[in-house]
């Protein structure tokens, strides 16, 4: 079996013709009942399943039809995984912006090195 990665967009299509039809028959749903139920028009439904380049909405319309739905989830949720930054954000650790010498000790003069032309 080809990896999608590695398919044209013709094969793509063809595939996704091939599985709504394969989901159809599995779940002994009639055409017709896909076309109503989804609200698809027959034309795009069957142009749909030959592989034929339709619209996005008709794709969800026959999902719709065909109680599908769900296969659309991992597009359109909103759900991804943290990034490094998010994870320190949402945290409980709290990192000052700033780090400031202590106010109340002076500042050592280290006076131990000397240019070339002192003594």
């Amino acid at each position: 079996m080809k990896t999608i990665e590695y398919s044209s967009n013709d094969a793509i299509l063809k595939a996704i013709g091939e599985n709504l039809e394969r989901l159809r028959i599995e779940a002994q749903i009639p055409d017709s009942d896909v076309i109503r139920n989804g609200g698809i028009k027959k034309d795009s439904w069957y142009n749909l399943k030959a592989g034929r380049n339709v619209t996005l909405l008709n794709l969800i319309k026959a999902l719709r039809g065909l109680n599908q739905l769900t296969l659309l989830e991992t597009l359109s949720s909103n759900s991804r995984s943290p990034s490094p930054m998010d994870q320190v954000r949402e945290s409980s650790m709290s990192f000052p912006k700033r780090i400031r010498r202590p106010s109340g000790r002076p500042v050592e003069n280290n006076r131990s090195f000397k240019w070339g032309d002192e003594e």
